[in-house]
Formats: structure tokens, C-alpha cells, sequence
């Protein structure tokens, strides 16, 4: 039971590496949201719960917030940004 969790903790941490995120923090969490409903509810309960959070981290957009692109040069700067650390053109104000 132990080794399927830390294997399917790779899949969480993958997909999380991927969008910039900890790959140990996120395998630990995947690893946990596994195990601990296996244990409380049931096998089947523990896969449904761990596909449905993997999931939601895998459409989660980590830029979603705090970065916009700059129309200049297209290059990621801070959404607070109002000139471009790249091109140093000027950045719209955040409305």
C-alpha cells in the first residue's frame, strides 16, 4: 500500500515540478491525500479523492495571478510591473 502511494506521490509531484512548484512537498502531499483516505474510507474511496485533487492540480494555472506578459517583447514579468525588466517598455497599469 505504502509503495503504490509513494509511486502515484510521483504523479502529483510531476505534474507540480512541471508548473514550478516543490517536488518534495508535492509528492508528500500526493502521497498523503492517497493514503489517508485509503485508510479512513476505503481503496476506492482513496483513488476516487486522489484522481479528483490530481486533477485539479493539473489545470491549476500558477501564473494565473501574479504575472501578465509584456506586449513589447512577450517575455513574463510581474503583474505590478509597469516597465519591462526585459525590453523596458511600458506595461499597462493593473485595473
Amino acid at each position: 500500500m505504502f509503495a503504490i502511494a509513494a509511486i502515484l506521490g510521483l504523479a502529483f509531484g510531476a505534474v507540480a515540478y512541471k508548473k514550478g512548484y516543490s517536488l518534495l512537498f508535492w509528492w508528500l502531499y500526493g502521497f498523503v491525500v492517497f493514503i489517508l483516505p485509503t485508510f479512513l474510507f476505503g481503496p476506492i474511496a482513496g483513488i476516487v479523492i486522489y484522481l479528483f485533487v490530481l486533477i485539479i492540480l493539473y489545470f491549476k494555472n500558477p501564473n494565473q495571478i501574479k504575472f501578465k506578459k509584456c506586449d513589447s517583447c512577450a517575455e513574463i514579468v510581474r503583474i505590478e510591473a509597469v516597465k519591462c525588466k526585459h525590453c523596458g517598455g511600458d506595461l499597462p497599469p493593473i485595473r
